[in-house]
């Protein structure tokens, strides 16, 4: 880059592209991912030849499973297919766990049909997306109530699946649940999955974020774009929150982006990035688990949002919550992680403050 003095000004374009709702609804988000395009194709293939199918689709959080459907979506409209397509996000129902009953009367409100008249076999071509139920499956209970919601609705999804293609997003652990016998509907064998990120792929991921005229390296060096990929461990989601994290730094110091700056701030500076070091830390343990599965739940609230992850993390570690933004109060408070004790004194769920000092008890942090 020829003129050093736009660099701040270069980064905050580059980070503005960086933000999720910007690069994952982008034609340009998946680059030549195999994974991907084998997913995609395969439900090209059955939505064009409108064939009856119900799939599941595995993928870690963040893999692009959402993503996935978006394109779908979009090439459907562009093709302006006529029969109708239904997405039931469980991220927006406000849920606490996976509900038979909850998901029937999605399906009935995002049709305007009852089950009843939806399952008679003159019903015309449908599509059904079912997202987001794979915030559910951090300790076995919630794993044994997927296995439950599956087995209820097993009535409901062979009825549909006579006239309708139906995808269920699924999350890697599921693997255990689904494969069984008693769930004869589910053809296990007939999935879907995404699987990490290759390195060319996240590369190009941050190439196209990139303001016009200018290049990666004119942003970061080598080494520092390397560690910023090998923390990611594949994942595109958590590839644009560490770089966003990164570039903010970096513009407000007008220099690019190096090694010893993503050093300074991979150190999990996201609660996303630090949930998969502390399940190791919950594992076996139930009430830790359930925390975990909250903060899951408080991190798509945080995305939703558009809040700071970075200062929400900072917020949680506090072992007494004192001061603490409005918007992130009201976000802990609606996950149950904070209350007003009588009326003004802040204080953690006695759950979490537990958790908070088991976990400082060996050293470690939700922030590092």
């Amino acid at each position: 880059m020829d003129n050093k003095d736009n660099l701040g000004e270069i980064l905050n374009k580059f980070l503005l592209n960086c933000k999720e709702a910007t690069a994952f609804k982008n034609q340009n988000f998946i680059v030549q991912e195999e994974s991907f395009l084998t997913s995609l194709r395969a439900m090209a293939l059955v939505i064009d030849n409108q064939t009856p199918d119900f799939r599941l689709l595995f993928g870690p959080r963040g893999a692009g499973k959402s993503t996935l459907i978006f394109y779908v979506e979009e090439g459907m409209k562009k093709q302006k297919n006529k029969f109708p397509v239904y997405t039931i996000d469980f991220s927006e129902t406000g849920a606490n766990e996976p509900d038979p009953h909850l998901l029937k009367s999605q399906i009935e409100s995002v049709t305007g049909s009852s089950l009843h008249s939806l399952l008679k076999i003159d019903q015309g071509y449908k599509i059904f997306f079912i997202d987001n139920l794979d915030r559910y499956y951090e300790t076995d209970d919630e794993i044994s109530k997927i296995r439950k919601l599956f087995k209820t609705l097993e009535p409901t999804f062979k009825g549909l699946i006579k006239n309708s293609f139906i995808l269920v997003t699924c999350a890697p652990e599921w693997r255990v649940v689904l494969d069984d016998p008693d769930i004869s509907y589910l053809d296990f064998q007939n999935h879907l999955e995404l699987k990490p990120f290759s390195k060319k792929g996240l590369t190009k991921i941050l190439e196209r974020r990139v303001p016009d005229g200018y290049k990666l390296c004119d942003l970061a060096d080598r080494d520092a774009i390397d560690l910023i990929i090998e923390t990611s461990r594949g994942n595109p989601r958590k590839l644009l929150q560490i770089t966003r994290s990164c570039t903010e730094v970096a513009a407000r110091k007008n220099k690019i982006m190096d090694k010893n700056l993503v050093e300074e701030m991979v150190g999990d500076k996201t609660l996303d990035a630090r949930l998969t070091t502390l399940k190791e830390f919950a594992m076996g343990n139930p009430e830790r688990c359930y925390i975990i599965g909250k903060l899951r739940r408080l991190n798509t609230i945080i995305q939703q949002k558009a809040l700071d992850p970075v200062k929400v993390a900072d917020a949680l570690n506090q072992r007494r919550p004192v001061k603490i933004d409005e918007k992130i109060e009201d976000a802990l408070r609606s996950t149950g992680f904070l209350y007003i004790h009588y009326g003004k004194e802040k204080k953690w769920a006695e759950v979490y403050q537990a958790f908070l000092d088991d976990i400082k008890k060996i050293g470690n942090y939700l922030l590092v």
